[in-house]
């Protein structure tokens, strides 16, 4: 896989890549650990990838699946059962199978429908409003509605083989490449509102065998990670900031309107 791949990974949040140095220069942040949250639903090479590179000093990983997992259970709604634990992800981590919705070898799911519900509930801000980073490793997760390198029928096809009922796998492809409706890619962006970096494929993306370079890559140009994530707070908060002066001034603005209005009518 070619460092082409990379690129598409990286279809949000290049410029979290410039400055990266300079904020590893200002040392280890002594706050608490940072908490990364996976959602191991099919390869967990990603998640390994993670620990090998971010210290257990300074982080600490929680799988989201196995939260509230009785014995011998399948534990199939555990998002609901992770949203109500109240965990603050400070980088959410998705590996699985993509295609309208995450599958894979663990038999676990995550639909995007679900996570567009999740993300109109306070409970699972936590989750998809909290963090600095997502990724989400899958092909086509921020998928826009233009052609790639396979025809529709060719998706439809490869989804089937991939164990996917064929009406299932045309609505899928429709939703992809068809006219009607939002892309991936912009369903992603409202799910993870506030998240200042989300990264993932606008196509086919390598298998989470071959991942770990790309990830090695990534670390590599981040050697001081807990401070990036810092960075990245900041420029939540200031994001934050600037959307609550903005909101201010169009409410003083239509306040000013109405008086305005109500006084030029009173001197009709």
């Amino acid at each position: 896989m070619g460092m082409g791949c990379w690129a598409a990974l990286f279809l949000f949040g290049l410029s979290s890549l410039t400055g990266s140095r300079a904020s590893a220069a200002a040392g280890q942040s002594t706050s608490s650990k940072r908490t990364v949250c996976t959602v191991t639903i099919n390869s967990d090479h990603e998640k390994k990838t993670f620990q090998t590179h971010l210290p257990a000093k300074d982080f600490k990983f929680v799988e989201l699946t196995e939260i509230g997992k009785q014995p011998g259970e399948s534990n199939d709604d555990w998002f609901k059962k992770a949203c109500r634990s109240n965990v603050k992800c400070d980088v959410l981590v998705v590996s699985g199978h993509f295609s309208g919705s995450f599958f894979g070898s663990s038999g676990l799911e995550m639909g995007l429908d679900e996570m567009e519900r999740g993300s109109c509930r306070d409970t699972c801000d936590g989750i998809l409003k909290s963090p600095k980073e997502a990724f989400l490793f899958g092909c086509n997760t921020l998928a826009s509605k233009e052609k790639d390198h396979r025809t529709f029928q060719e998706y439809v096809e490869v989804q089937v083989n991939d164990g996917i009922d064929r009406p299932v796998a045309v609505r899928n492809a429709q939703a992809r490449y068809g006219a009607m409706g939002s892309s991936f890619k912009d369903r992603m962006r409202r799910v993870f509102t506030g998240v200042p970096n989300i990264y993932g494929f606008d196509s086919v993306g390598p298998t989470g065998a071959r991942i770990k370079p790309f990830l090695d890559h990534y670390f590599n140009k981040i050697p001081n990670y807990a401070a990036h994530l810092d960075k990245g707070q900041a420029q939540k908060n200031r994001a934050a900031g600037a959307e609550a002066v903005e909101q201010t001034l169009r409410i003083n603005s239509a306040v000013q309107n109405i008086n305005n209005t109500a006084l030029s009518d009173s001197m009709k």
